[in-house]
């Protein structure tokens, strides 16, 4: 159901009033609306459009809506799923509509966007059944195959290593045996990094979005939000080794980069994103074992060593030399092996992110003592040392954060 609703605005000054209406269109279903920004779309394949869906009602539990297309041969709808709580009911969430290139002259399609189902334990929104927007795509006079890139509204990473996305996908498969490799090139490394330098498509995965994570990196500087773009750059294809088939030159025209804004759909794109300065100074990062710090001691048998393993780096580049040591529960524990073969660790200004290995293992005179066990856990405290490891200290809380190692102890006697 279509309604159009006016709304007088009243302008007023010291001098002067006026009124003026404005007509907005929502379309919504019985008593419980859903509005979407569009009552219709048309347009022509390769090409994208934006609208909006919000609540008019405010639910009482969170509503999932689910979107679907008559025929998704078509077109594609991203994000199919839009997610609504009590709390941003009223908050428009944007939709794509992307016509898909389909490399062929078939004509125009008509087409509806409709509701696969909407969830909720709200009864009168999980009760909304049918509400179509109807579309029209319009067969494109270009016969090549297009790349289809989506990417969320707002590419937002940080220092702290958050992350975001986009996801590329192609139109129409290539020829038989060809392989379409789509390079992917960062502005600034120093800001972000991606998961993958390039993205691979063939004739069987063609229509599956390959998605790239963006993962924000620490400069360790008190400085300003810093803007950072992704680019494809000249898009080429190759054949399988050993193929004799024709090599597909349709996709060598994606050489060029054109502008994307975040949210839309283009052949060809940069992607701009920002990634969000945080007070961020060195600390140490520590790695341990999936599972924990474990160790078990069998007084049943002839005491075979145990050993714990575990690893440091350091979240910042470093002018001079830092050193570590390690100490247990009442000397429980014991350095065996660090990678200078002395019980601590070195970072200098070439080393400070290689994470350095620590081997310990139970002291062998208690080992042998069951009585002079600690209680477990039993903990392994990281000092702050020098270069002769004379006198180490507890790490200052104020310079790293403070890190100390819980290992659980199981004995049995």
């Amino acid at each position: 159901m279509k309604k159009t609703i006016i709304i007088t605005l009243v302008l007023a000054s010291f001098f002067s009033s006026c009124s003026s209406q404005l007509e907005i269109e929502a379309v919504f279903r019985g008593d419980v609306p859903l509005k979407f920004s569009l009552t219709s779309i048309e347009f022509t394949e390769g090409d994208t459009r934006s609208m909006t869906l919000s609540l008019i009602k405010q639910p009482s539990a969170d509503v999932t809506v689910n979107l679907t297309a008559t025929d998704l041969t078509e077109i594609e709808i991203q994000p199919s799923t839009i997610f609504f709580t009590p709390d941003n009911y009223s908050s428009p969430q944007t939709i794509q509509v992307m016509a898909i290139n389909d490399c062929s002259a078939d004509g125009t399609a008509n087409l509806n966007i409709s509701l696969s189902s909407v969830e909720s334990t709200d009864t009168e929104f999980s009760s909304i059944q049918n509400l179509d927007i109807p579309v029209t795509v319009n067969d494109s006079s270009d016969s090549n195959p297009n790349i289809i890139f989506y990417a969320p509204s707002e590419i937002i990473t940080s220092e702290l290593g958050t992350t975001s996305f986009f996801k590329a996908k192609l139109s129409c498969p290539p020829l038989p045996d060809n392989n379409v490799i789509v390079p992917l090139e960062n502005s600034d490394n120093a800001e972000a990094v991606l998961d993958k330098s390039s993205i691979l498509f063939t004739s069987s995965n063609y229509n599956d979005y390959q998605t790239v994570t963006i993962t924000g990196l620490s400069d360790c500087m008190l400085d300003n939000d810093k803007d950072y773009t992704i680019r494809t750059r000249n898009v080429y294809t190759e054949l399988v080794t050993g193929s004799v088939e024709p090599l597909d030159e349709r996709f060598n025209r994606y050489h060029d980069t054109n502008t994307m804004a975040a949210g839309e759909s283009r052949r060809y794109t940069s992607i701009t994103g920002k990634n969000l300065n945080v007070a961020v100074e060195n600390d140490l990062v520590l790695n341990v074992p999936i599972g924990g710090m474990n160790m078990e001691l069998d007084y049943l048998t002839s005491h075979p060593d145990e050993f714990l393993s575990f690893s440091l780096s350091l979240s910042c580049p470093i002018i001079a030399p830092l050193y570590f040591s390690f100490m247990s529960t009442g000397n429980f524990a014991e350095v065996i092996n660090t990678p200078s073969g002395n019980n601590f660790i070195t970072f200098d200004s070439g080393t400070w992110s290689t994470p350095q290995s620590v081997l310990m293992r139970l002291n062998q005179t208690m080992a042998t003592e069951p009585a002079l066990l600690p209680a477990s856990p039993y903990e392994i405290s990281i000092y702050e040392s020098t270069a002769d490891n004379i006198n180490p200290q507890p790490i200052n809380p104020s310079t790293y954060s403070e890190k100390i190692l819980n290992v659980n102890l199981y004995v049995i006697q």
